[in-house]
């Protein structure tokens, strides 16, 4: 393994470590000493990649924006598929990426503190879902008055909900949050959309 290598693997491994921290504590109460305990990294290397525990949490929330970047683009780049299935296949995706990347589930911890509220990582993914959206509208799939730009806002706060409710209720949540964003997403649709539509859904 050449230098560079060892650079990389330490880095994912130190970011890895302090997402694991600010998920379980957030970032006032989380502590670079067990962001070290959750890595086989030296505080030496630690401070060579990262200058403090807020770069290390910005970085943290980079990865997180990139994971929702990559569903954005997957989902509105997709060909020949109905901007309603495309929703479904992007909550799906983000609710599996939640359980599966520690990175977001710090980030929603993260984004809920006052250093970091002003920061969107998945800015990405709102604005997918609204093109998909807009392009559900153009197609007369939403009823008289529920517009793309009314579906993203209330399809948006259950979710932001879950997540939420990912840390502040027993352990485990985490694991039904994907069940918990398809009933939202079910229930928004029922909502939104034309009965044929709804039905079919």
């Amino acid at each position: 393994m050449t230098s560079q290598q060892r650079a990389v693997r330490t880095r994912a491994d130190l970011l890895a470590g302090a997402a694991t921290e600010f998920a379980r504590c957030g970032y006032v109460a989380s502590s670079v000493i067990r962001i070290l305990d959750n890595t086989a990294c030296s505080k030496g290397s630690m401070y060579f990649h990262f200058a403090s525990k807020r770069e290390m949490a910005e970085a943290v929330l980079d990865t997180a924006a990139a994971v929702y970047t990559a569903i954005a683009e997957r989902w509105t780049a997709a060909e020949g598929i109905d901007p309603l299935d495309a929703i479904k296949g992007m909550v799906d995706d983000a609710a599996q990426a939640f359980t599966e990347e520690v990175s977001l589930r710090a980030e929603a911890r993260l984004s809920a503190e006052p250093e970091f509220s002003a920061r969107r990582p998945f800015a990405a993914w709102d604005a997918a879902v609204s093109v998909l959206a807009g392009r559900a509208a153009e197609s007369s799939c939403f009823r008289e008055g529920f517009t793309a730009e009314k579906f993203v806002r209330v399809l948006a706060a259950p979710l932001a909900g879950h997540r939420l409710l990912a840390h502040i209720v027993p352990a485990g949540v985490a694991v039904s949050i994907r069940s918990g964003y398809r009933e939202s997403l079910e229930t928004v649709l029922a909502a939104a959309t034309t009965p044929i539509i709804a039905a079919t859904g």
